[in-house]
């Protein structure tokens, strides 16, 4: 007997779930694709240069992408 697979859960039932990866630490564009996805309550990782970034202020990078 063939097992059928549900593609909308992982195992255990848990929802499926969509990771995206941000590397370019434009904020503009950042914002742009915040404002897309926020709605629907997607979150992203974005991973900053440290050397892009070395002048900014640290609390405010921490409280854009938070």
């Amino acid at each position: 007997m063939a097992h059928k697979i549900d593609v909308k859960f992982y195992p255990g039932w848990t929802r499926k779930a969509i990771t995206f990866s941000i590397d370019d630490g434009n904020k503009k564009m950042d914002k742009k694709f915040m404002d897309i996805v926020e709605p629907y309550g997607i979150k992203g990782t974005f991973n900053l240069c440290s050397d892009r970034h070395a002048k900014d202020d640290l609390d405010e990078l921490r409280a854009f992408y938070h």
